[in-house]
């Protein structure tokens, strides 16, 4: 299979990497809660799975896609898709929403399911990317009876499609953190 990471750096709007002693706010949730940076791979290639995706600057202010209604443009390529591939979690439940793999001709929708970030099971067929030893709070606090994750889905398309974007749902619970489209080889 052949990969194609997307650069997801320009529609970063949220940080949901934190410091056990909350000297930096981060807001994976609207309560302030995060991921612990020093858990997290600090290297921007991780494999997961044996697929690799570009994975945020743990020190970039911004880290995750909060979705409304995005429109990730893609470098057009005469290699078609036949998945997709997402290392994401939602906050507040479990959202299978549908995105749309799109170019000029038409849009493909897909169903991405992303499990609650402290959920120990995953809903949607998930696996588990990351997962953290405990969770910060914007009051300093590192609760570790929360174990947060990030989760990798793996989204196999019922047929080859070129795409030059991706358009999100408008569902702001719903954070993606990389994504990489992989095609035959």
């Amino acid at each position: 299979m052949i990969y194609t990471h997307i650069n997801l750096d320009e529609h970063f709007g949220n940080n949901g990497f934190g410091y056990k002693d909350g000297r930096t706010p981060a807001n994976f949730t609207a309560l302030g809660s995060s991921y612990p940076i020093d858990q997290l791979p600090d290297t921007s290639l991780v494999y997961v799975n044996d697929i690799p995706f570009l994975f945020p600057s743990l020190e970039a202010p911004y880290n995750n896609v909060e979705s409304f209604n995005q429109e990730i443009e893609i470098n057009p390529s005469s290699q078609p898709y036949t998945h997709v591939f997402v290392l994401g979690a939602a906050d507040n439940g479990y959202f299978n929403e549908t995105f749309l793999l799109a170019n000029n001709d038409r849009a493909l929708p897909i169903k991405i399911g992303l499990s609650d970030w402290l959920s120990n099971n995953a809903c949607f067929g998930e696996s588990i990317a990351f997962r953290c030893d405990g969770m910060c709070t914007n009051r300093g606090q590192f609760v570790e009876s929360l174990k947060p994750t990030i989760w990798f889905q793996s989204i196999p398309l019922n047929e080859s499609v070129n795409i030059d974007k991706i358009l999100f749902p408008d569902n702001p619970c719903i954070h993606i953190f990389a994504i990489t489209l992989g095609g035959a080889a």
